[in-house]
Parts: C-alpha cells; sequence; structure tokens
C-alpha cells in the first residue's frame, strides 16, 4: 500500500544487476508505470548491499547530488560519498536522462584524489565524448575534478560512455591509476511507433469463421525495448465500409494479430475493406502512429 518493495526470497544476479516494473494506479483509475534496477554493490568494509535506484523517473534529471568518485586506494574501485560523509560506497555507472534540460554545462559528479590533501592535483578525462567522438560531450575542471556533461544526450544515438580519469600532481611526483566511469544514457519516451510497411496487404475468405486470424500489423519503436516506452498495443479506429457492421474485425492489441469479429463477409458486396490501425507505445498510452490495413475478400 506505501510502495515498499521487499525481497521476498534470495536473488542471485548473474549479469550484476536486475530490471523490473512498478505499476501504480491513481484515483481515476490511470496506471502509472516506473522501472526500476537493481544493482549489487560492495560496501567499504567489504559487507555487500544491493542498491535500488529509479531509473526511468521523470525527476531523474541529473545523477544524486554532490556525487563525489574517489580514485581507489585499491582493487575495490570507485567510491561512492557525499561530500559531508565519511567513507564510500563502490558506485554503478552514472545515469543521466537523455533530453534533459539542463542547464549546460550540468555537473554530473566530482572526481577527487587522496592525495589533493597533500598536493595540488590536475584532472583530465579521457574515452567516449570526452578526447574521442563525440568530442567535448564530458568536460572536467582540471583543478577541482568536476565532472560535466554540456548537451543533452540522446540514447538512441549513443546509449553508453566510457569514460577514464586521470589525476596528476602539480609539481610532485604523483600520478593516480586511471579509473573507468560508465554513463549510462536513460531513456526517454521521445519516440513514436512506425509501421513496418503501409498499408499492409492481404486476404481473407467470405466463409471465414468468427475468430479466423488471417493477417497481422507490425510497428517498431526506437525507445528502449526494455522499457514501457517501447511496449506497443495496437487498436482499429476505422473500417471502410461499415457494412455489415463496423466491427467486422477484431485486431489483437499486443501481436497486432487481426481477425473474423462477425460473420457476414460478402465478396460480391464488399469485395474490399480498409482498416485504419493505431500503434501507441507505452502499452496504449504513448506516442501512436497511424497504419492501413487493405483486405480483400476471396
Amino acid at each position: 500500500m506505501d510502495g515498499t518493495v521487499t525481497l521476498k526470497r534470495q536473488v542471485t544476479l548473474h549479469e550484476g544487476h536486475k530490471v523490473f516494473s512498478v505499476h501504480a494506479w491513481d484515483s481515476s483509475g490511470k496506471k502509472h508505470t516506473v522501472s526500476v534496477r537493481v544493482e549489487r554493490v560492495r560496501h567499504h568494509e567489504d559487507r555487500h548491499m544491493d542498491t535500488v535506484m529509479n531509473i526511468s523517473s521523470p525527476q531523474m534529471e541529473s545523477p544524486s547530488d554532490d556525487l563525489v568518485l574517489m580514485f581507489p586506494k585499491s582493487s575495490t574501485g570507485l567510491k561512492r560519498a557525499k561530500r559531508e560523509a565519511k567513507g564510500g560506497w563502490i558506485i554503478p555507472p552514472i545515469n543521466v536522462l537523455e533530453n534533459s534540460r539542463g542547464p549546460y554545462p550540468m555537473e554530473l559528479a566530482q572526481i577527487v584524489s587522496d592525495y589533493s590533501l597533500e598536493a595540488q592535483m590536475a584532472y583530465s578525462i579521457t574515452g567516449d565524448g570526452a578526447d574521442l567522438d563525440p568530442k567535448g560531450t564530458f568536460t572536467i575542471d582540471k583543478n577541482s575534478g568536476n565532472l560535466f556533461v554540456t548537451r543533452p544526450l540522446d540514447r538512441e544515438t549513443k546509449a553508453s560512455y566510457r569514460i577514464i580519469a586521470h589525476a596528476t600532481g602539480v609539481g610532485v611526483n604523483i600520478t593516480e591509476k586511471p579509473v573507468e566511469i560508465i554513463i549510462n544514457v536513460i531513456d526517454q519516451n521521445d519516440n513514436s511507433p512506425v509501421f513496418t510497411q503501409d498499408p499492409f496487404n492481404g486476404n481473407v475468405p467470405e466463409a471465414a469463421d468468427k475468430g479466423h486470424e488471417f493477417m497481422s500489423v507490425t510497428a517498431t519503436d526506437a525507445d528502449d525495448p526494455d522499457t514501457v516506452n517501447a511496449a506497443i498495443r495496437y487498436s482499429i479506429v476505422k473500417q471502410d465500409p461499415e457494412s455489415p457492421n463496423p466491427n467486422m474485425f477484431q485486431i489483437n492489441s499486443v501481436t497486432g494479430g487481426i481477425r473474423v469479429n462477425s460473420l457476414g463477409l460478402d465478396k460480391e458486396k464488399w469485395s474490399k475493406y480498409t482498416l485504419t490501425v493505431v500503434a501507441a507505445d507505452m502499452e496504449g498510452r504513448g506516442y501512436s502512429s497511424n497504419g492501413h490495413s487493405c483486405y480483400y475478400c476471396d
């Protein structure tokens, strides 16, 4: 009732993470869906914990405030901590919502070397979006270690970036071992379904029984297939002609399969039907596109 997510049995994260969806219905009956990603992380005292992150919330315009990435002292990897906190966590990849409004440059994290307490350190980054195409997408302040994204990201163009952070002493012989940072671009519903052809053509026997499936339509969506943003549902919105009744055909909302819904097909009277089909993402609640299907009676 309060939306708390609990672990009901032991789970082995073979792939290092699991993604699932949580659904909620408001007082008007409207359904809302959010994706949740559970990742395996290691506590700095070698205890294990699972972190749960909302990966599709509209509020997630940027990573956590004051995210600090520490160069590791051992092989335990990056740490995650608030600036005022002691110790840290090993972090999962940084998640950035695509098409964020900014403002830009937008700070993602601060990269810090423990040596900065003893000497002035200079920070730099290399890799995807830094010194490799698309160059300049990510920058770093060489003095503070603040990491920025300079422009909106597009998941359909590039879904993740791998950058390498470097830190060297200024005027002293200190060099941190480079660390890898993965930046994932989180999907936003910014693409409409596209029919694979238009029109679709098929044939239906005039003596077909009710329930006979004789054709199917298909549409694709460029959004993340693991989210509801690419979950397409189909519906028939128009039948021409509407004889002998306007509901001669029915469509499977998930598969797009079209079947006979009523008896009375007559080739001599109505040799051709044209159906207008709508494909809508977000399980029928999002962006939509119209397509046409023409069926000829045999």
